[in-house]
């Protein structure tokens, strides 16, 4: 019987065991991946930090120096790493959760690789695993490659290629970046596309929510409205 389990060894998961340990709960982490990184190891190969590494630090433990300011995919899963170390973890991977039930006040967790009973839960899976993939009339005649973002890793073989991609999001919008500068390239979004000026970054973002959170503690609004216009 386990205190806690927590499902999920990603950014959530390891900052939810460090705090547990801090107050002497030795949590285990039962991950998904076969090895450190949580959603990052399934990332494509130019993902970046869209923050700089001083803002994006997991609790207790600042990430080392990157090779640049906006640290790379391969550098926080060395990072991801080193912290599960520094911490000593108690981490069983690869381990696939299937199903959660309580009775009686007990969680019974069913995985592939046998069962586990916790007083206490946290469920942090993220929502990367939960791919949605567009489905149509006539998808079953389209011979071509389709890819979910999970899958893609980097633009090679869709040279001179028609590729379509669909979501506005960040990884949509990334992946396009990429894709756009070897392929030709159709973006669709289920929404109106809004430009934000290129110096709006992880950086300003924390910047303006430190702003917001001071002025807050004096009874003040802050209109940064403007902030956000072309």
């Amino acid at each position: 019987m386990e205190k806690v389990i927590i499902i999920g060894a990603g950014q959530a998961g390891l900052s939810t065991a460090y705090y547990l340990k801090r107050k002497g709960i030795d949590a285990l982490i039962l991950d998904a991946n076969a090895t450190h990184g949580g959603a990052w190891v399934n990332a494509w190969d130019s993902l970046k930090l869209f923050s700089p590494k001083e803002y994006s630090s997991l609790s207790g433990f600042m990430m080392p120096a990157t090779k640049s300011e906006y640290p790379d995919r391969a550098e926080v899963i060395d990072y991801f790493g080193k912290y599960e170390q520094r911490y000593q973890f108690r981490i069983q991977r690869p381990v696939q959760v299937i199903d959660v039930t309580n009775v009686a006040g007990i969680f019974h967790i069913k995985t592939n690789a046998g069962d586990y009973q916790a007083e206490h839960v946290v469920s942090a899976t993220g929502n990367f695993s939960g791919k949605v993939i567009p489905q149509f009339q006539g998808l079953e005649n389209f011979k071509g490659i389709q890819l979910h973002s999970s899958e893609y890793k980097n633009n090679t073989g869709l040279e001179g290629l028609n590729v379509a991609i669909i979501g506005s999001g960040n990884s949509g919008s990334q992946v396009l970046a990429e894709v756009s500068k070897v392929a030709n390239t159709h973006w669709f979004t289920n929404r109106p596309l809004q430009y934000l000026d290129d110096d709006l970054d992880g950086r300003y973002l924390f910047d303006l929510s430190t702003k917001r959170y001071y002025a807050s503690l004096n009874g003040e609004v802050i209109d940064d409205t403007d902030d956000f216009s072309k």
